[in-house]
Parts: C-alpha cells; sequence; structure tokens
C-alpha cells in the first residue's frame, strides 16, 4: 500500500484501504487513523471513510467517538447499505464496550482471585453447591434469538 501511495499520494482510496488492513489486524491504530484523515482530506464527502475512523475509534476503546460518529452516519446516510453498515458499527460498539466493562467487572470481584490456599471440605463443598446453581442458572435462562439448545 505504501508504494501505491507514493505512486499516486492523491488517489484516497489507497489511504481508505491501508487503514482497514491495519484496522483489520487491530494493528497500528493511530497510523490508521493518520491514513483515513488523508483519505478524508481528498475525498473529504466520503461517509464511508468517515465511518472506518469510527471503526478505529472503536479498536482503540474510544468508544464514545466511535457511537458519535456511526449515530451521525445513521442518521445522514444517503443510501440504504451505508445506513445498515453504520447501524452494524453501532451495534458492535455498544456490545464490546459492554463486553469490555463485563470482562473488567469479573476481574474485579474478590472471589475471582487465586490464591495458593488450601480448602477445606466445607470450602470445596460450597464452592461445589455455586458452581452447580450457576451451571442450572445458566441452563434455565431465556433462549436468545437464534440460540440452539
Amino acid at each position: 500500500m505504501r508504494r501505491s501511495i507514493a505512486l499516486n499520494p492523491k488517489f484516497a482510496e489507497s489511504y481508505h484501504l491501508y487503514a482497514f488492513i491495519n484496522v483489520t489486524r487491530n494493528e497500528n491504530l493511530d497510523e490508521a487513523l493518520e491514513m483515513i484523515n488523508k483519505a478524508l482530506q481528498i475525498a473529504p464527502g466520503n461517509q464511508w471513510y468517515v465511518l472506518r475512523t469510527a471503526e478505529i475509534y472503536m479498536r482503540k476503546e474510544d468508544f464514545a467517538n466511535a457511537r458519535k460518529i456511526a449515530q451521525k452516519i445513521l442518521q445522514t446516510a444517503p443510501d440504504d447499505q451505508l445506513k445498515l453498515y453504520a447501524q452494524n458499527t453501532l451495534n458492535l460498539t455498544n456490545d464490546w464496550e459492554s463486553q469490555l466493562e463485563d470482562i473488567k467487572n469479573q476481574r474485579a470481584r474478590p472471589d475471582n482471585e487465586v490464591t495458593d490456599k488450601i480448602l477445606s471440605e466445607e470450602e470445596i463443598a460450597a464452592l461445589n453447591e455455586k458452581a452447580q446453581i450457576e451451571s442450572l442458572n445458566q441452563s434455565l435462562r431465556k433462549s436468545r434469538k437464534g440460540e440452539k439448545r
């Protein structure tokens, strides 16, 4: 891609594809942001490029900016395909943020600490009972859309 950019530095799609590759690999996200901004300097009205910016922000865990951009595109997109992609980006941003928050909360709970403490028979029994209850609760929860058991 660098060679393509060097051969024709005014071709916005080269910058866009360079950014897309970095986003897909989840590498060099700051560089991806620079590249997509260069593409937008050449083609400032391209909403697909703007939406790629939202994806980069999402990967950088800047969920507020990602959400703001995706919502704006969703409201102003001239075609259904772009609206659908913006909605998917918005959903993915919300899901990713929620999952990350769940992981952080789970790690913060004291019952997830690993210790070298030797457990008594009563403690082992209590932990087994707790695991069984959690397993039953998981089995009894309502199925998600499209989920098969």
